[in-house]
């Protein structure tokens, strides 16, 4: 039995099929050609004017110079129709004037035209001010070269700036500032304020740091300041001096943990080591028996040594 193709169906075409194809494409054809065959039959159609318009334009044309005058006035400054007027102008007197206080009367000395010149004013009584010499330009209808030969003769009141430089002041004299000796562990805040390069802020934290040691005893401490500069300390430097005999110390052979690791020198770990020896072997003598600690050498003991009592 011969295999037959299933897709045999689909491409071929009865008698029918064929004719039905090509009365489509007859159809099809005569949809296009048809627009064009009655585009080249029809008419032309002639445009003619709207006397309604032709009465307005005509109106318009013949409107006179003050009627005109007075719809520029509306619009008298137009920065972005910078079309200037064919009008010509008189080559009137060159004289040097303010645009926002010239009269009308200047204006035609300069040789501008009576409408521009009455434009000008009404522009300045509406509110409108002239700041730069530039400015004049925009006036919408300015007659040509008016301006480029008016541009040297402008002088706007206010204007000008002083002969030493734009956007400049004279330096105001400020007064010698005297800078007094600060004792440190007897100053407050007020008295740290008066020392250049010190805020409200930087002299809080020296005095919140000289109360935790106990006082000062070397002006060198002052430079341990959490955010004090070295630039700044350097500055203030050679107005401080520490009073020793107001360090107060504490008493190492009855001092308890707790009130060790308060100081900033004595961290937890050394507080409670220095506590635990001295449980075991007894009451510290010197400075030098606190050596014997495993966790203190030389460099610590001359920093917190002068905070230290042996009694």
């Amino acid at each position: 039995m011969a295999r037959t193709n299933p897709f045999s169906d689909y491409f071929t075409f009865t008698r029918k099929d064929r004719i039905g194809a090509i009365g489509v494409l007859v159809l099809l054809s005569a949809i296009y050609f048809l627009p064009l065959l009655f585009s080249r039959s029809s008419p032309s159609v002639l445009v003619t004017p709207d006397s309604a318009l032709l009465a307005v334009l005509d109106t318009v044309t013949n409107q006179p110079d003050d009627q005109v005058s007075r719809q520029d006035d509306h619009l008298p400054y137009q920065p972005d129709q910078r079309q200037n007027s064919t009008e010509p102008y008189t080559r009137g007197a060159l004289f040097p004037f303010d645009p926002n206080t010239l009269p009308i009367q200047g204006w035609l000395r300069l040789g501008l035209p009576d409408r521009r010149a009455r434009t000008i004013l009404n522009y300045i009584a509406k509110g409108g001010r002239f700041r730069t010499p530039d400015d004049l330009k925009k006036i919408w209808g300015l007659p040509p070269g008016f301006y480029e030969r008016v541009r040297s003769s402008i002088r706007i009141q206010g204007s000008e700036r002083p002969a030493f430089g734009p956007f400049t002041t004279t330096p105001a004299a400020r007064p010698a500032r005297t800078i007094r000796h600060v004792s440190l562990n007897a100053a407050d805040t007020t008295a740290l304020i008066a020392l250049p390069g010190i805020g409200s802020k930087l002299a809080g934290r020296i005095t919140a740091f000289r109360d935790r040691l106990g006082g000062f005893y070397s002006v060198d401490q002052v430079a341990e300041t959490y955010g004090l500069s070295d630039s700044t300390f350097q500055v203030i430097r050679p107005f401080l001096s520490a009073d020793i005999a107001t360090i107060k110390k504490i008493d190492i052979n009855a001092a308890t943990k707790e009130e060790l690791r308060t100081h900033p020198y004595l961290r937890w770990n050394l507080a409670n080591a220095i506590v635990e020896y001295r449980s075991r072997h007894g009451a510290f003598r010197s400075a030098d028996d606190l050596l014997k600690i495993a966790l203190i050498d030389s460099a610590l003991l001359r920093k917190v040594g002068p905070y230290l009592e042996f009694r």
